[in-house]
């Protein structure tokens, strides 16, 4: 059902004398009380939602692509540097090939430049903060050269909008280049800046993971190749706005649930002691029924990924 059919199936239980809304008036109706039963039922959808954190309707799973990434500052270059451009370390002897960059802030070519670049495959285990950059073979009216000023950090998130919370313990990483999945143990951003070294460049296969204050999020050892990492993650309470709206993962047999509690709820207003008992059967059956089939299997022995300390 679409909010529309919710609200005119809570006011019929209800028994309540009111014309059946539809989706030409339903947002501009006058009606007090069937503005009403409109409120009943989107703060029904919305503590539902709420009552169980559990609910598998509001768990979904994502995963982002992540590459060795440093963060640079650009001393003379006039324009970003393109994809496959080599550069050599001032001390790192083994060079590293650029795929995609991201302008952060300033200007190119002008000393204000700070920006993301994205590498390719990784041949040296560790670049350190403030080391200088050339480009190998550099075009002749352009002057090449950076300076890295940190390491990689991730928006893991993208263009998801939804995300309430994320699962802390659901996140694992795979090669791009392997079918290895391995867990990643999460550790707070207090914890990471206090057991890794400041400016610690150390590239490898992830085994930590943490979340840096400006919501970006931080691996270690920092990827030094291409690799998926996967998570969990809870989503925020969908708000009803428009006549079709849904109720978004909640199944069809499951929809007399909003029904049954915003007839609670009008019982509340009303003081209609008979509509809100009815409700309460309804919405007490209901929950039942989705805590036994919406509910995570509990597991037990399962070995949890214990990642040595650093």
């Amino acid at each position: 059902m679409n909010y529309l059919q919710l609200v005119n199936k809570a006011i019929n239980l209800s028994g309540v004398e009111l014309d059946d809304l539809t989706s030409s008036n339903f947002a501009s109706t006058t009606d007090s009380l069937s503005k009403k039963f409109k409120t009943f039922v989107a703060d029904a959808w919305k503590d539902i939602q709420l009552e169980r954190d559990e609910w598998e309707f509001k768990s979904a799973q994502t995963f982002a692509n992540v590459y060795p990434r440093l963060l640079i500052e650009d001393g003379d270059r006039t324009t970003a540097p393109p994809a496959n451009a080599e550069y050599e370390g001032d001390t790192t002897t083994a060079s590293i090939v650029v795929i995609d960059s991201t302008l952060l802030s300033g200007t190119w070519g002008t000393g204000t430049a700070e920006a993301w670049l994205d590498l390719d495959d990784l041949s040296i285990s560790s670049i350190m903060l403030g080391e200088t950059f050339d480009e190998i073979d550099p075009d002749p009216l352009n002057l090449n050269v950076f300076k890295v000023k940190d390491l990689g950090r991730y928006d893991l998130l993208g263009d998801i909008s939804d995300a309430y919370e994320i699962n802390k313990s659901s996140f694992s990483v795979q090669g791009l280049d392997t079918s290895d999945n391995l867990a990643l143990k999460w550790i707070s951003w207090a914890e990471y800046q206090r057991q890794i070294l400041p400016g610690n460049g150390s590239f490898g296969t992830p085994r930590f993971i943490t979340e840096a204050p400006d919501g970006t999020f931080q691996l270690f050892p920092h990827p030094n190749k291409g690799y998926r990492v996967s998570f969990e993650y809870t989503k925020a309470p969908q708000t009803f706005t428009d006549y079709d709206d849904t109720p978004i993962g909640l199944a069809v047999q499951y929809h007399d649930a909003i029904v049954y509690r915003a007839m609670k709820y009008y019982g509340d207003y009303d003081s209609q002691q008979a509509v809100w008992a009815r409700g309460e059967r309804g919405w007490r059956l209901m929950k039942t029924r989705m805590e036994k089939n919406l509910m995570p299997t509990p597991t037990w022995g399962v070995n949890i990924y214990d990642a040595t300390r650093f």
